[in-house]
């Protein structure tokens, strides 16, 4: 088996998201100079997104039922804020407390801990051009040192970047990069136990088409890894190229009825090897409120294992 790191290594993909970054950022600048027409729209497709959270760059815009978005049928997806102009923002805090299971493992590995961390914050939004950048770090210190672990590093970086092409059309981009120890519950790939420092990232890249006042298409491609330091949790690499493609259609004003078809592949240091997982889904979106919204997609997933073989099963998705 060829290694996952002979294929693709996370450091190469952070120079490309820092590039990415760093034309976007200039792509601001020059954006804030140059006042850019608003794209020719209606007024019913003005877009009207909530404050997005501190840590959590381009917190999903909840539309406002009655007004539209830039895809028909409601936004799937997480944009910045356009036509908020510039803003910086430096933040730090200190937090402190007890862990009664530090590493994670059947015994129990206690002990106190205090957390600095210290974050930095720019965005930018005009008519067509919006972006939110997010970096920062921090360390989790043991002052027991459960198995001789001192402390846990955390560094990240969240970017996204979205752009009006046109009246029908934006395109969309957003990376996250990170160095850190404690494992990801709510990711897809990767370990749910303590296996040493590693790092991560989760790219994604779509254009959202406005076919008609009620239907639209968004078109996506996904990129996920993760590669661990210690060569004993190196079975937990893991590299996973994802395509998509979605059409949503606004079946009444705050109900948006989508079907989508998407494919997976899948490299792995594990016993699995290499896999394709193809699904496909259908789903509804209700918004009762600009702040709330709920989803639910189900649908059926075929994977084809080198070493399992082939295998369906249920997929069920909800939130709110």
């Amino acid at each position: 088996m060829h290694s996952i790191l002979k294929i693709v290594t996370i450091t190469r993909y952070s120079q490309l998201a820092v590039a990415l970054v760093a034309l976007a950022v200039a792509a601001g600048q020059m954006d804030g100079q140059v006042e850019l027409p608003a794209p020719e729209s209606e007024p019913e497709e003005e877009v009207g997104t909530t404050p997005s959270s501190e840590l959590t760059p381009g917190a999903p815009g909840q539309l406002r039922p009655d007004e539209g978005s830039p895809v028909a049928g409601g936004n799937p997806v997480t944009f910045p804020e356009f036509g908020i102009g510039r803003h910086f923002l430096l933040s730090g805090s200190l937090n402190a407390g007890y862990d009664d299971n530090v590493n994670l493992v059947p015994g129990g590995s206690p002990s106190w801990y205090v957390n600095p961390t210290a974050n930095f914050r720019y965005q930018f939004g005009s008519a067509r051009l919006a972006m939110d950048l997010l970096t920062g770090g921090g360390i989790n210190y043991y002052f027991d040192h459960p198995g001789g672990r001192d402390y846990d590093p955390i560094v990240y970086l969240q970017f996204s970047l979205a752009d009006k092409v046109g009246p029908r059309l934006t395109i969309d981009l957003s990376t996250t990069l990170a160095y850190q120890s404690q494992p990801e519950f709510g990711a897809e790939l990767g370990a749910n136990r303590f296996l040493g420092n590693y790092f991560r990232t989760d790219d994604k890249l779509g254009a959202h088409y406005r076919l008609s006042p009620r239907w639209s298409s968004v078109t996506r491609y996904f990129l996920s890894a993760v590669e661990y330091e210690n060569s004993a949790a190196s079975v937990h690499d893991r590299l996973q190229h994802t395509f998509s493609e979605q059409l949503r259609y606004l079946w009444r004003p705050t109900t948006t009825l989508s079907g989508e078809y998407r494919v997976a592949l899948n490299e792995s240091q594990a016993a699995e090897g290499e896999s394709t997982t193809q699904s496909l889904i259908v789903g509804a979106e209700e918004s009762f409120s600009p702040r709330l919204r709920a989803s639910l997609r189900s649908g059926v997933q075929f994977r084809l294992s080198g070493n399992n073989g082939q295998r369906f099963s249920p997929y069920v998705e909800s939130s709110l």
